[in-house]
C-alpha cells in the first residue's frame, strides 16, 4: 500500500507530518503513517522546517520504505481509544470557526521570527498556539476508529503551528478540514511535538535517532484521559531492529512525506554556522545530520530501503523558492524530496517550503491534492481490513512471497544486492513482478510442492512474459548442479512466446546432457556458445584484481604463472589467488608456486591431506564434524546455527568462524551474510565419494551425525516453553523440518538411530515438534516426515538379515503407527494448528480416533477433563468434510478455484464454501434468478459468472453482489463451455450452435461478437447434429466439440481451423458418445469419457488416441493436468495418474456422483451428490503430493522416490443424515432423528438403544424436544405428524422406552412445516408451531386442543422464565405473551439501539434462533441472525401480561405501542459468536465461534448492565423520560466501550475438526448442561464432547 506523508509549511519549516493509519480489525491493527518533514525555513518562518527529517528513523528502523531522517521518526503512535481527552465537537467547514477551538500549550516558549511581518501575520500570530510536546489526539470519531494518523513537525517547527496557516488554529487543518472529508472521518488523528527549536541557546546533542525513541515510546506506551493504552504504532525503523516494538511496526501501512530532505540539503551547514555565530545559541547535531548526504542520512536510506516495499509512499515536493528576507532560495530540490522508490507516488505541490504543509481553506489546491492522497491511502487500507482476505501480505510482501513459494531465503535478496550497485540512469526499477506473484495466493496454488510445469506456466508465462518492460536478461548460474538440467533447458526454450524480448545467459559446467539439450534449441531462438577457453584474459583481470602484491612486475610474473597452469578453471585460480596471499615474502610467493596442485582435484588432495595430517586431534575431529555438517546440510546454515548444530564439538571456541575456515583446509567459505557453505558443489562431490581420499566423509555417517543433532534439539528440556515464549534457538527451526529427511538416509542398522526416534515419537517432544511446524507455518513437513518414515522403515524390512535387525524392527513399530498419523494430523486438524499451535498438546489428541497412536498416546487425559465418544469409526477415515446444501436440494456441478468452492444447484442457487474452513462464505448462496445452466469463476475466484436461460449475471464472489446482468441472445443458445479471457475483462462461451462467441464484460457496454463459426464437415455414415459437449483449453485457443452421433473434433479458434477427429481404437467406425472431456494444461491433447464408461486420451496432431476401461460417468482433471478423478452412479470414484493411467486410490461409496473437482493444490478432491457434497483428503493423494515435490535434499543425496502405484481403497458406508437433535434436562439420553425418518436413541453410557421410530415411508425427522422431567420425547416429521414417546427413566431396561403415541396430524392446523416443538414445564401439553401459526397438543387426549394464526415471521418461542403458565414468541422486532390456550396476553415493540444502517429491512428482517435465560430468570439474551451479522439483546422477562381482549384483531398486534429497549451487547468478540449455545448459572456464555471453536466467556449480564436502581416499567402508550434517558446511558455506555471492558475475554474450550463441520452441525449442536457436553451430528452420529471446563 502507499501512504501519504505530510509536510508542515508556515513558519514551523522542517514539519514532518507522518501520519500513521491505524486498523484495528479481528484484533490485528494496521497502521498508515504519514511523515511531513519540513526543510530549512529557518529564515522566514523561525523553523528550521524540512531539514530535520523526524522520521526516517533510519538507525533502528527498517521499515520506513519512505525515508524520514529522523531516526525517531519512525515511532509510529500506536491506536488508543481517545475518549474524553477530545472534546466532542463538529468541526466546521468554514476556516473562521471559533478560534479558541484548539490544543492549548505552547511548549516552544517564545520562538520569535527573523523575517519581517505584515499587521495581518501580527494579529495572526497572536493566535498561534504552537501546541503540546508528546503524542496528543486532536480528533477521534464517535464509532470506533478505522485508521490512525499522526501528523509529525520538522525542525523548528510545533505540533500546532506547523500545519497552521498564518499560525491561525481555524486553519490548523488535521482538526479543522480533515474530519469534514469521507474516509478521514473516519480516522482517529493525532499530533507529536518535539522539542525541535534549534534558536535555544546551548549546545545540544540531541539527534534524529532521540526524537524517533521519543515517538516509539509514545506510540507504545502513551495513555489517554481514561488510562487506557493507545495502542498506536512503532516508528517503523527502530521498530523494525527492537523486537518490544514488533506489533506496532506492523500496524504502519502508508507514510506520506511533505517536502522531506531525503538526501539532506546544503542549508544545514549554513543554519549551524548562523548559530554559532550568535551569542543565543549554538549548533545543533541533529542539523548537521541534516546536510547534504550525510551520513545519517545515507544510513537511514540504507536502511529504509529494505523496509519501503512494505508500506504505500506518497511524497510531495515543493516547486517555489522559498523568501529569506534578501533573496529567495529553493530550501529542498526535487531529488531530495522523492525517493525514486518503486511504487512510489510523487506529486508537485505549487508552495514555498514554508506553505507546503499550510493551507488556506478546503479549496486549496495544495490541500486539496494531500487530501486526495490520504483519502485514497485510507479507503484502501479500509477496503483491505473489511475484506475476506487476510491483509497481513500488506506488510511484508516479501516475507509472504517467501511463505507461498515455499522457498529458504528472501525473494528479494539478489536483488537488494545489485540494486545497491546501480548508477543513476544506467537502470530501470524492477519488474512489479512480487505483487502479481502474490495474487497467486488467491487461486489455491501449493507452489512448494508444485510441478515445474506449473510454476513455469502460472510465474512465468502467465505473469513474467506479459510484463511491459522492455528488454529483459536472466542469469542462470550452475544449470549443471540442477537436479534435471534437460527439462529445465526445454522448459525457457520456450521465452519464444514472451511478448517482451528476454536474453539469457548459461553458466555452467558442459555435460553431455547438457550439450544433447541445447542441440535441440528451436529454430527462432538464437544460441551463441563462449567457452572458457581463450578467455584468459578474465582469470587476469580477476587475479590482478585480487592478488595483494604492491611489486608491480612480480604481480605480473605470478599473474602470468597462474594463469598458464590454472587449466582454465577459475575456481582453482580463486584458490591459488587465496594461497599466494597468505605469503610474506618473495621467496614464500615462489615456493607456493611451485607447490600448486595441477587441477581441482590435486587441489583438493592436497586440502583433505592438510586435514589429515593434523596432529591436534581435537582438530581434526572439528573438522570431520563441519564437513559432515555442511556436506549434508539439506540448506545452508548460518554460522550460529552450525555452532547450535556441532554443539559439544563447538563448545568453547572463541572465534567460531576462524576456526571454521582454518580447521577445513579450504573447503569451507564463510559469506558476507554468515552462511556457512562448501567452496564448491565439485568440493562437496569429492568428499562424499570415494572411500581412497586422503579424507572422507561417509555419507550415512554425517547424516547420522545430523539426525542426532535435530533430535538433540527437539528433546531439549524446557522446549516447549522457549517456543511458547517465543524463545526457541535459532537452529530449532532446521532441526524441526530436516531430521526426517537425514533419517531417511541414515544406516538401516544403526541401533543408536533407532533408539533415538523411538525415544522421540514416545515423549511429548513428537506434539511439541508439531507446535513449531505449526507456528511457522510448515505443517507440510508433517506429510514429509510421513514419506521418510515410511521409506525409513522400509529400508529396515528389506534388511533384516542384519545382525540385531529384529530388535531394531521391534524398537520401531511405534514409528510405524506415526506414519499415517503425521498424514492425518495434517488434514484434519490442519486450520486448528494454525490458529493456536498449542492445541496439540490437549485439545487436539482427544479428537483423534481411538486406535491412532496420538490418541493412544496422549488422548486419554487422565482428569479426563475433555472426553470425545459417539463415533462407531475408531481409524481415520479419508473424509475431511461433509458439504449439506439442505433437503430437497439438488446439486449437480461443483468447482474448486482458489480459495473457494462453488457448488451449483440447476434451479439457480449457487453455495460458495471457504475451502479452508469449509463454511459458507458471507455471499453465499448467490441465487440468480431463474434456472441455470452453468457457471464459471476466474482463476483467483474473485468472479463468478452464472449463465442462466434468460440472463447472464456476473457475481463478486466475497459480497455476493450482481455486478453485471446481461439479456441472453435472442436464439436463447445453450452454453457447453465458458471461460474467463483477457485479464477477466471477456469470457469466451462456447455454445450448442457450433459457435464461439465473446462477451465483453463492460458494465456500461457490454457486447457479444463471434469469435470462431465451427462448420463441421459431414462425415459419411454419421449423423451431424447440435453439439452436447465442448471444453476450451487454458488458454481460449483450443476447443473439442462432440456430438452424439459423431466423433469429437478438436479445433483451433483463429481462423478457425480444423485438427482433426478422434477414433474409438477398437473399431474404426464405433463412435460412442462424449460426455466429457477436457484438454491437459500443458499438452495439446484431450482426455476424455464415453457414455460406456471408457477413459481416452487423444492427441489431435499426432491423431493418437489410447483409450482405458474405468466404468466411469464423470470426470474431472487436476489443475496440473497430472491426475484425473472419475465417479460412477454407484458412488466408486477413482483417480488416476494421467501419464500411465495408474490408478492411485479408490473410494466405494453409494449415492450417485454427480460432479468432481480436484483441489488447486492436488491434495484433495471433491464430490457433490445431490443435496451434500463431500470433500476428501486421502494419504495416497498426499504422499503422491509430496513425491511430485523437489526433495529438499538433492535427489543424489537422499535416492530417489520410485513413483508406484499406491492403490488403495476406502469404503464408506451410506450416511443417513442427522435432521434434528435433542438431549434429555435429567442427563444420560439423547436422541436424534434422521433424513429417512429413524429416531435413535442414545445412552451415554451404554452406547446406541433400540431405536424410538423407524419411518416405513422415509419421511424425514424435522423437529426433537425433550420434556422438562425427561419422560417424554416429542417429533415430528415432514408430513407434519407429531409423536409423543414415554421414556424409561430406568434405563436399565432392554428397550430404553415405554410407548409411543399414535400420530397426531396437525396439517389442517398449520400452515407451513413445523419449525419447533415446545413442552409445558409440567409435561400435560406440546405447542407447535410454523412460521405463522401454531397449536397445542395435550399428552391426555393425544389430540390438538387450540390452534391460532400467529403471523410473526421469523419468531422463536420459550416458556416464560418467571411464568411458566405463559410462553414468549419473540421475533426480530417483537415480543408476544401467550397463554397455553394460544390467547394473546401482551405485546411489545422492541425499541432496536440500532445505527439506521443497520435496522432492519424489508428484506433483511432477520430471525431468532436463540433464546438463553439468566439464572434469576429475570434477564433473557436474544440472538437474532441475519444475512450478515448476528445481532445479541439483552432483554427484561416482561411482566404486567394483562390479557389482551380475545376480540383484538391480530393483524393489529404491530399496532400496540407498548415499547421495551433491550440492550445490544456489542463486544470486542460478538463478530466471532456464529451461534450462541447456553448461558450457565455461572453467568457464563458457550457460543460456536466462526473459527469453529467451543469458547467461553463471562458476561456482564445481572447487575452490570440493567442497574436495579433503573427498572425497565413496561407502561402502555411509551416510555417515560425516565426509560428513554437511561436505554440511551446504557447505549452511550457501550458506545464508548464500557461493555467491553467488563466482559472477559472468550476463552477456547476446543476446536472442532473440520470433517465435522457442515450446516447440521451449525444449525443442531448444542451444550447438554447437566452432562457438561456438547453434542454435535456428523455424518449420521452424534459426537459427544465431555468437556469439564464448560461450567
Amino acid at each position: 500500500m502507499s501512504r501519504p506523508a505530510f509536510s508542515s509549511a508556515h513558519q514551523d519549516r522542517d514539519t514532518i507530518c507522518k501520519t500513521q493509519q491505524c486498523i484495528n480489525h479481528a484484533g490485528r491493527v494496521i497502521r498508515t503513517q504519514f511523515h511531513r518533514c519540513r526543510q530549512l525555513d529557518w529564515i522566514s518562518s523561525g523553523d528550521y522546517g524540512r531539514g530535520t527529517y523526524p522520521f526516517k528513523f533510519a538507525q533502528t528502523i527498517h521499515y520506513l520504505p519512505f525515508r524520514r531522517k529522523r531516526s525517531d521518526e519512525n515511532r509510529q503512535s500506536r491506536f488508543r481509544r481517545i475518549s474524553s481527552e477530545i472534546p466532542q465537537f463538529t468541526p466546521s467547514p468554514s476556516p473562521s470557526r471559533n478560534p479558541s477551538t484548539g490544543i492549548k500549550g505552547d511548549r516552544h516558549g517564545s520562538s520569535s521570527s527573523i523575517r519581517p511581518s505584515s499587521d495581518h501575520d501580527s494579529q495572526k500570530r497572536s493566535k498561534i498556539d504552537f501546541g503540546p510536546l508528546g503524542l496528543k489526539a486532536i480528533f477521534s470519531p464517535k464509532n470506533s476508529p478505522k485508521v490512525d494518523i499522526v501528523f509529525v513537525h520538522g525542525l523548528g517547527g510545533a505540533s500546532q503551528k506547523t500545519w497552521s496557516k498564518h499560525g491561525d488554529p481555524d486553519l490548523f487543518w488535521p482538526l479543522k478540514f480533515l474530519p469534514l472529508e469521507p474516509y478521514l472521518c473516519l480516522s482517529r488523528i493525532f499530533t507529536f511535538g518535539y522539542n525541535a527549536n534549534f534558536r535555544a541557546a546551548g549546545k545540544v546533542s540531541t539527534s534524529i535517532l532521540d526524537f524517533a525513541k521519543d515517538l516509539l515510546f509514545d506510540l507504545k506506551f502513551a495513555k489517554g484521559d481514561q488510562k487506557e493504552d493507545l495502542n498506536i504504532g512503532k516508528a517503523y525503523i527502530l521498530g523494525q531492529n527492537d523486537p518490544q516494538y514488533e506489533a506496532v511496526v506492523k500496524s504502519i501501512s502508508a507514510i506520506t512525506f511533505l517536502a522531506t530532505p531525503h538526501r539532506g540539503t546544503n542549508l544545514a551547514e549554513l543554519l549551524n554556522r548562523i548559530l554559532r555565530a550568535t551569542f543565543f545559541s549554538d549548533s545543533k547535531r541533529y542539523i548537521s545530520e541534516l546536510g547534504k548526504n550525510s551520513f545519517t542520512l545515507q544510513k537511514l536510506n540504507e536502511q529504509f530501503r529494505h523496509i519501503a516495499p512494505r508500506l504505500d509512499i506518497v511524497s510531495f515536493y515543493e516547486t517555489q523558492p522559498t523568501s529569506t528576507g534578501l533573496k529567495s532560495v529553493m530550501i529542498l530540490e526535487k531529488d531530495s524530496s522523492i525517493l525514486g522508490y518503486p511504487g512510489e507516488i510523487s506529486r508537485a505541490l505549487d508552495a514555498d517550503h514554508h506553505n507546503v504543509c499550510k493551507y488556506d481553506s478546503p479549496h486549496d489546491p495544495n490541500y486539496v491534492a494531500v487530501k486526495n492522497a490520504l483519502q485514497s491511502l485510507i479507503a484502501k487500507i479500509v477496503s483491505a481490513n473489511e475484506s475476506i482476505d487476510d491483509s497481513s501480505s500488506v506488510y511484508d510482501k516479501p516475507v509472504v512471497l517467501k511463505s507461498l513459494l515455499g522457498i529458504a531465503e528472501m525473494p528479494d535478496t539478489d536483488y537488494i544486492l545489485f540494486r545497491d550497485q546501480w548508477l543513476q540512469g544506467t537502470l530501470s526499477s524492477k519488474p512489479n513482478l512480487i505483487e502479481k506473484i502474490l495474487q497467486l495466493k488467491e487461486h489455491g496454488i501449493d507452489f512448494e510442492t508444485a510441478t515445474p510445469r506449473t510454476l513455469w506456466e502460472r510465474i512465468f508465462k502467465a505473469i513474467l512474459f506479459k510484463i511491459d518492460q522492455g528488454l529483459m536478461y536472466w542469469v542462470i548460474d550452475g544449470l549443471d548442479e540442477a537436479d534435471d538440467p534437460g527439462a529445465i533447458v526445454k522448459l525457457l526454450f520456450e521465452i519464444s512466446g514472451s511478448s517482451i524480448p528476454i536474453r539469457i545467459l548459461f553458466v555452467s559446467r558442459e555435460t553431455s546432457e547438457i550439450a544433447a539439450s541445447f542441440r535441440k534449441v528451436p529454430p527462432e531462438l538464437r544460441l551463441n556458445s563462449m567457452s572458457i577457453e581463450g578467455r584468459r584474459e578474465d582469470l587476469s583481470y580477476y587475479i590482478q584484481h585480487e592478488l595483494s602484491l604492491t611489486d608491480g612486475k612480480l604481480r605480473e610474473n605470478v599473474c602470468e604463472t597462474v594463469v598458464r597452469e590454472s587449466q582454465n578453471n577459475f575456481l582453482w585460480v580463486r584458490l591459488a589467488v587465496e594461497t599466494l596471499n597468505l605469503c610474506h615474502s618473495r621467496e614464500d610467493i615462489e615456493l607456493a608456486l611451485h607447490q600448486l596442485p595441477i587441477g581441482m582435484q590435486a587441489f583438493y588432495d592436497r586440502m583433505a591431506l592438510s586435514i589429515a595430517q593434523k596432529t591436534d586431534s581435537a582438530q581434526r575431529r572439528l573438522a570431520s564434524a563441519i564437513l559432515k555438517s555442511v556436506t549434508t546440510t539439506l540448506h545452508v546454515l548460518t554460522v550460529t546455527e552450525l555452532s547450535q548444530a556441532l554443539h559439544e564439538e563447538a563448545f568453547g571456541i572463541l572465534d567460531f568462524p576462524r576456526s571454521i575456515v582454518d580447521v577445513c583446509c579450504g573447503f569451507i567459505v564463510i559469506n558476507k551474510d554468515g552462511y556457512v557453505a562448501m567452496v564448491h558443489h565439485t568440493a562437496r562431490e569429492y568428499l562424499l565419494e570415494g572411500v581412497d581420499r586422503p579424507f572422507h566423509v561417509e555419507r550415512s555417517a554425517a547424516h547420522k551425525q545430523m539426525f542426532l543433532s535435530c533430535m538433540r534439539f527437539l528433546m531439549t528440556v524446557g522446549l516447549r516453553a522457549k517456543v511458547d515464549s517465543k524463545q526457541q534457538p535459532i537452529f530449532l527451526n532446521y532441526a524441526a523440518s530436516s531430521w526426517h529427511a537425514h533419517l531417511v538416509a541414515t544406516s538401516a542398522d544403526d541401533g543408536e538411530v533407532a533408539e533415538t526416534l523411538n525415544k522421540f515419537l514416545s515423549g511429548r517432544w513428537v506434539l511439541t515438534w508439531i507446535q513449531i511446524l505449526a507456528s511457522t507455518d510448515q505443517l507440510r513437513v508433517l506429510i514429509q516426515a510421513s514419506r521418510h518414515l515410511s521409506r525409513y522403515l522400509g529400508k529396515q524390512r528389506q534388511n533384516d538379515d542384519y545382525p540385531n535387525q529384529r530388535q531394531i524392527i521391534v524398537k520401531l513399530e511405534l514409528a510405524r503407527s506415526w506414519v499415517e498419523d503425521f498424514a492425518r494430523i495434517v488434514g484434519k486438524f490442519g486450520g486448528i494448528l494454525r490458529q493456536n499451535p498449542g492445541s496439540i498438546h490437549k485439545l487436539i489428541p482427544p479428537f483423534c480416533p481411538p486406535d491412532s497412536t496420538i490418541y493412544q498416546q496422549f488422548g486419554k487425559l487422565k482428569d479426563k477433563s475433555l472426553v470425545v465418544s459417539g463415533f462407531s469409526n475408531h481409524n481415520w477415515d479419508d473424509s475431511l468434510a461433509r458439504l449439506s446444501y439442505g433437503l430437497g436440494t439438488y446439486a449437480t456441478t461443483i468447482s474448486a478455484v482458489g480459495a473457494q468452492i462453488a457448488t451449483l444447484v440447476p434451479s439457480g442457487t449457487v453455495f460458495l464454501h471457504d475451502s479452508s474452513s469449509f463454511e459458507e462464505t458471507v455471499a453465499s448462496p448467490i441465487n440468480h434468478g431463474g434456472r441455470v445452466y452453468s457457471m464459471v469463476s476466474n482463476t483467483s475466484a474473485t468472479l463468478l459468472v452464472t449463465y442462466g436461460y434468460h440472463t447472464i449475471k456476473l457475481w463478486h464472489t466475497r459480497t455476493g453482489n450482481c455486478k453485471l446482468s446481461i439479456d441472453n441472445l435472442q436464439a436463447r443458445p445453450r452454453p457447453l463451455t465458458m471461460l474467463f479471457s483477457e485479464n477477466d475483462q471477456s469470457l469466451l462461451i462456447g455454445s450448442d450452435d457450433r459457435r464461439i462467441r465473446s462477451l465483453e464484460l463492460n458494465p456500461e457496454f457490454p457486447s457479444w461478437q463471434i469469435v470462431a463459426d465451427l462448420e463441421e464437415p459431414e462425415l459419411e455414415g454419421h449423423f451431424l447434429n447440435s453439439p452436447n459437449h465442448m471444453a476450451l483449453d487454458q488458454k481460449g485457443k483450443l476447443v473439442s466439440v462432440a456430438y452424439r452421433g459423431h466423433p469429437l473434433s478438436a479445433w483451433e479458434i483463429d481462423g478457425p481451423v480444423h485438427v482433426g477427429h478422434c477414433w474409438r481404437t477398437r473399431d474404426v467406425l464405433a463412435r460412442g458418445e462424449v460426455i466429457e472431456a477436457v484438454w491437459h494444461p500443458h499438452q495439446p491433447e484431450i482426455l476424455g469419457l464415453y457414455i460406456e464408461g471408457v477413459i481416452f486420451r487423444w492427441r489431435p496432431y499426432d491423431d493418437e488416441t489410447e483409450e482405458f476401461a474405468a466404468g466411469a460417468s464423470r470426470l474431472a482433471m487436476s489443475t496440473d493436468g497430472s491426475l484425473i478423478v472419475t465417479g460412477d452412479v454407484r458412488g466408486t470414484v477413482k483417480v488416476f495418474t494421467t501419464a500411465g493411467f495408474t490408478n492411485l486410490y479408490q473410494l466405494v461409496s453409494e449415492d450417485n456422483v454427480l460432479g468432481l473437482a480436484f483441489s488447486p493444490d492436488l491434495r484433495r478432491f471433491y464430490d457433490v451428490r445431490g443435496n451434500y457434497g463431500n470433500v476428501w483428503e486421502p494419504n495416497a493423494l498426499l504422499k503422491y503430493v509430496e513425491q511430485h515435490n523437489k526433495d529438499t535434499e538433492g535427489q543424489s543425496e537422499i535416492g530417489s522416490l520410485a513413483q508406484t502405484s499406491n492403490h488403495s481403497e476406502s469404503v464408506l458406508r451410506r450416511v443417513d443424515s442427522i435432521t434434528s437433535l435433542a438431549a434429555s434436562p435429567t442427563g444420560r439420553l439423547y436422541c436424534s432423528g434422521t433424513e429417512k425418518g429413524a429416531v435413535h436413541l442414545y445412552d451415554t453410557q451404554r452406547g446406541k438403544l433400540p431405536d424410538i421410530y423407524e419411518s416405513r415411508s422415509f419421511l424425514s425427522i424435522e423437529q426433537t424436544t425433550w420434556s422438562h422431567d425427561g419422560r417424554y420425547v416429542c417429533f415430528s416429521d415432514s408430513s407434519k405428524r407429531v409423536f409423543i414417546q414415554a421414556i424409561d427413566q430406568n434405563v436399565g431396561g432392554s428397550d430404553g422406552f415405554l410407548e409411543t403415541t399414535a400420530p397426531i396430524s396437525v396439517k389442517t392446523s398449520l400452515d407451513g412445516p413445523i419449525t419447533q416443538l415446545l413442552f409445558h414445564l409440567d409435561s400435560t401439553q406440546v405447542m407447535v408451531s410454523s412460521s405463522s401459526s401454531a397449536c397445542t397438543v395435550s399428552l391426555a387426549s393425544v389430540s390438538i386442543t387450540v390452534s391460532a394464526y400467529i403471523g410473526i415471521a421469523g419468531c422463536r418461542w420459550t416458556i416464560h422464565p418467571q411464568d411458566p403458565t405463559l410462553m414468549l414468541c419473540i421475533g426480530p422486532d417483537d415480543i408476544h405473551i401467550f397463554d397455553w390456550k394460544l390467547s394473546l396476553r401482551q405485546a411489545f415493540r422492541m425499541e432496536h439501539s440500532l445505527s439506521q444502517s443497520r435496522l432492519s429491512r424489508p428484506q433483511d428482517q432477520g430471525k431468532v434462533v436463540e433464546i438463553l435465560s439468566t439464572a434469576d430468570k429475570k434477564q433473557m439474551l436474544v440472538q437474532i441472525e441475519r444475512t450478515k451479522e448476528n445481532i445479541f439483546l439483552l432483554l427484561e422477562a416482561p411482566s404486567n401480561t394483562t390479557a389482551v381482549s380475545e376480540n383484538a384483531d391480530r393483524a393489529d398486534i404491530g399496532s400496540i405501542s407498548t415499547s421495551v429497549f433491550p440492550t445490544e451487547l456489542r463486544f470486542s468478540f460478538s463478530p466471532l459468536i456464529l451461534h450462541a449455545l447456553d448461558l450457565l448459572p455461572s453467568g457464563h456464555l458457550i457460543f460456536l465461534s466462526r473459527d469453529f471453536s467451543i469458547c467461553s466467556t463471562r458476561l456482564p449480564i445481572q447487575q452490570d448492565l440493567l442497574p436495579s436502581s433503573f427498572p425497565l416499567d413496561i407502561r402502555m402508550g411509551g416510555e417515560s423520560d425516565t426509560q428513554r434517558e437511561a436505554a440511551n446511558a446504557l447505549r452511550s455506555s457501550k458506545a464508548s466501550g464500557s461493555t467491553k471492558s467488563r466482559s472477559d475475554d472468550p476463552k477456547p474450550l476446543f476446536w472442532l475438526p473440520r470433517d465435522w463441520i457442515s450446516r447440521e452441525c451449525i444449525a443442531l449442536c448444542k451444550v447438554w448442561r447437566n452432562e457438561r457436553s456438547f453434542l454435535c451430528p456428523r455424518n449420521g452420529e452424534v459426537a459427544v464432547v465431555r468437556c469439564a471446563a464448560m461450567v
